[in-house]
């Protein structure tokens, strides 16, 4: 605090002396709690509307400097002020649901008449919009059904394995009874404390095991096997995803790796699949083959059939994605704006009363508190009553 005013009053000498002219009388300086007031105001309006929640959520961790991390922050796996090593750990933080406005935002960038074209194409890739279709995969050997989402459902017939996140809820028990569960568990591991942009990077290369698993594809019901991988994200999508080898280039690199089946369901215009042929059409809609009662239809109609067969059988619909995640606002750190929510053991989650506004930032705290918070050093702060009940909280 001390710092940030200290900085601001130094700033406005050397403005002043740059004979600039300002009313500052009109002077707002975030950090200060006439301004901050109502930036709890308008999370109290959001929090009304269903728009700020509360989940847990993996996080670049240092266990050393005892903070969270960005994933710019983190190079080559190890934090960038101390250099040892990242870990990704859960914590429960807050979120607005950006994602509820995606159509919106994505519509309305025709109505920005002066935008430069490419800065408006960056903003519709970054909101992502896609129509495919989300189903799942029988694991028989957990008794679970791992759901994938896909715009290719056309290709369903060539897939040849699924794989998940390193983090998905259903690794743990595929693993259970490998016999190398100690050597996936440390792959495991590794690939978790790899940041998402090193993960996701088109030139990293790809990795993955074979937990030992099979899954049924619910088309044709042949067993492929289940993997894991580096280049799937537990929050992106549903943690997995299928491999078609044939018609997907990432799929084709790891199919290739590994020596994984490569089966082609689509043609285009007749002509035969060759290695050749494969890098000028292989993402691209044909005529299906070798997809049972679909052969012959165009990979439009085969993705409106096979959508409708998956969604008669309740195991699969059609669905809209984004690539837009919701923004993630709490950043685990004393110096920054309390959030203005009281837990209550007997009501939950309250929010403090809007006349009470604001809630203060307490200075009556300790920086020697290790891993704890330093805002829990704050008695003053810490303990409160419920504005539901009137009990402790």
């Amino acid at each position: 605090k001390t710092w940030t005013l200290d900085n601001i009053e130094n700033m406005k000498l050397q403005q002043k002396a740059l004979g600039l002219s300002y009313d500052w009388d009109r002077e707002v300086a975030t950090c200060k709690e006439d301004y901050y007031k109502w930036t709890q105001w308008f999370f109290e309006q959001f929090y009304k509307k269903g728009l700020a929640y509360k989940k847990e959520a993996k996080v670049n961790w240092c266990e050393t400097c005892h903070t969270v991390l960005a994933n710019e922050q983190v190079i080559d796996g190890a934090c960038w002020r101390c250099d040892n090593p990242v870990e990704k750990k859960d914590l429960s933080q807050w979120f607005l649901r950006i994602t509820e406005y995606a159509d919106r935002l994505l519509a309305d960038l025709d109505t920005l008449d002066h935008w430069p074209q490419r800065v408006k194409l960056m903003q519709k890739n970054w909101i992502g919009r896609s129509e495919g279709t989300e189903f799942s995969f029988e694991v028989p050997s957990i008794n679970e059904r791992v759901s994938v989402y896909t715009t290719r459902v056309d290709t369903i017939y060539g897939v040849s394995y699924v794989v998940l996140a390193p983090e998905h809820p259903y690794v743990e028990r595929l693993i259970e009874n490998a016999p190398n569960k100690a050597e996936l568990e440390a792959f495991i591991t590794r690939m978790r404390n790899m940041s998402d942009i090193d993960r996701t990077s088109t030139e990293a290369p790809k990795e993955g095991m074979f937990t030992g698993s099979y899954a049924v594809n619910p088309m044709s019901g042949e067993q492929v096997p289940v993997w894991i991988a580096n280049y799937v994200l537990v929050d992106y999508g549903t943690g997995a995803v299928m491999g078609s080898p044939a018609h997907d280039e990432r799929d084709w690199e790891f199919a290739h790796k590994y020596d994984l089946p490569i089966k082609q369901v689509v043609t285009c215009e007749g002509e035969e699949y060759s290695l050749e042929k494969w890098q000028e059409w292989y993402h691209e809609d044909g005529i299906l083959v070798n997809s049972g009662e679909y052969n012959g239809q165009t990979s439009e109609e085969a993705r409106k059939n096979i959508t409708a067969a998956l969604n008669e059988r309740s195991i699969g619909e059609g669905k809209v994605n984004f690539r837009l995640r919701d923004w993630l606002i709490s950043r685990q750190r004393y110096w920054g704006v309390p959030i203005p929510v009281v837990y209550c053991e007997t009501c939950g989650e309250q929010l403090v009363p809007e006349e009470e506004l604001p809630v203060r930032l307490p200075e009556d705290i300790k920086f020697e508190s290790g891993a704890v918070s330093p805002l829990a050093t704050s008695e003053n702060f810490l303990h409160t009553t419920c504005p539901k009940c009137g009990g402790p909280a």
